[in-house]
């Protein structure tokens, strides 16, 4: 042992590591992670002999003879007797942390009846047996089960996102994972894909594509990838799509730069009262999107200002832009704007040379 601590000691000046204690036991603390904290801390504080004091509180008691460790590490926590002056010194050493981490909760009334003698082992096992008996088994089972029934994903909020949904599925099946319960992957992909809320475009793509590819499927850490990164990809289109419709309809600076295409008001009569439309070019998706009285306020614009572009060449002045007062009867005021018309688009623009040569006949006859 006093090679161990010598050798022990002469790694501890290559690097010290610094364990953080685990948070104080109280209500709303989990038994696992305090377990996994508490050993944690023990394995990186030495007791006597420069022993971690992790092993006063191992499983087995008795090592096991012939047994094969991973490194010197696990090796001298297992073989280090539990008896002698030393050990009894380490035990209420590792006691005393037990109960400055559980004064203040419920755990305290568990090991509580061995604070007299002040025997840290004895305490942890009470512990152990208590938080990892039968009935708190139980416990802890449904109330993984419930949280993965009742959690609900219908987009990112402030407060809940998708990585929020994915932690709660995950933390579950760690605690069913704890007390023996395996759930299967595919199980877990349909219960993650069960409770998704979401109708956009992109979750229902990404479900989509998971119930009809296998690796997506049957692998819980897959589904989980492929739906974040589409979901993320859909909502950052639909952020772009919302700036490229805001700068359809604003003109961006004087005389309307910025702005490609047309608009126009709809006019005190019209269904559309009060609202700008866009005359220039839409994809197939968007036009199928506007209403019949849009698209033939589109349709009636276009040929309008092809009309007027015709005559403005016809008096020899060239411009491509005019300005013309529109008027608004939401704050009943009117706004000056620039209204360009040179149309960015060949087909469009064909077809509204072709409206422009039939506005001209009719005015001839």
């Amino acid at each position: 042992m006093e090679s161990y601590g010598a050798m022990m000691a002469l790694e501890d000046k290559d690097e010290e590591i610094v364990v953080k204690a685990p948070s104080e036991y109280n209500k709303d603390t989990k038994w696992k992670s305090f377990k996994e904290g508490a050993i944690a801390y023990l394995n990186g504080v030495n007791g006597n002999h420069n022993i971690p004091l992790a092993y006063v509180i191992r499983e087995t008691a008795v090592p096991q003879a012939g047994q094969i460790y991973q490194s010197e590490h696990h090796r001298i926590i297992a073989i280090t007797p539990l008896m002698g002056a030393a050990y009894e010194e380490d035990n209420r050493k590792v006691f005393d942390l037990l109960k400055s981490w559980t004064i203040n909760g419920l755990a305290w009334t568990w090991m509580r009846a061995h604070n007299a003698t002040r025997n840290g082992r004895l305490a942890w096992l009470a512990l152990v047996d208590h938080f990892e008996g039968d009935a708190q088994r139980d416990h802890v089972k449904d109330a993984a089960y419930a949280s993965i029934a009742a959690a609900r994903y219908y987009g990112d909020k402030k407060k809940f996102t998708f990585e929020t949904y994915v932690s709660i599925h995950q933390e579950a099946y760690a605690d069913l994972e704890q007390y023996g319960e395996v759930i299967s992957e595919e199980k877990r992909v349909r219960d993650l894909l069960t409770n998704i809320k979401d109708n956009s475009a992109a979750a229902n793509a990404a479900m989509g594509t998971i119930l009809v590819t296998t690796n997506l499927r049957t692998n819980f850490t897959n589904a989980v990838a492929h739906l974040a990164t589409t979901l993320q990809l859909g909502q950052s289109q639909d952020t772009r799509n919302i700036s490229t419709t805001t700068s359809s309809y604003k003109g961006g600076g004087r005389g309307g730069r910025g702005s490609r295409g047309q608009s126009v008001t709809g006019g005190r009569g019209s269904q559309g009262r009060g609202r700008n439309i866009y005359l220039g070019s839409y994809t197939p998706e968007a036009w199928q999107k506007l209403s019949s009285e849009d698209k033939k306020r589109v349709i009636e614009g276009r040929e309008k200002s092809a009309q007027q572009q015709s005559q403005n060449q016809g008096r020899g002045g060239g411009a491509a832009r005019q300005v013309s007062t529109v008027e608004t009867d939401v704050d009943n005021t009117t706004i000056g704007s620039t209204i360009q018309t040179n149309m960015d688009n060949a087909i469009l623009q064909g077809a509204l040379q072709g409206s422009a040569a039939i506005a001209e006949k009719r005015t001839n006859v």
